[in-house]
């Protein structure tokens, strides 16, 4: 089963949007009060993927 939370999965599938992501990210987290900074949300896993690419 894949995370939901791997941002490269939208990548592969051509959708890779930051707005849909963070809204995603709130959509999953179950009604609890989540900030999202966009500033962080390009991870080290994300940059890796992105420079092996």
């Amino acid at each position: 089963m894949r995370n939901p939370w791997q941002p490269w999965d939208l990548m592969d599938s051509g959708e890779f949007d930051l707005k849909r992501m963070a809204r995603n990210a709130i959509d999953r987290a179950d009604g609890n009060l989540v900030e999202i900074s966009f500033e962080y949300v390009a991870t080290d896993d994300l940059i890796k993927y992105v420079s092996e690419r």
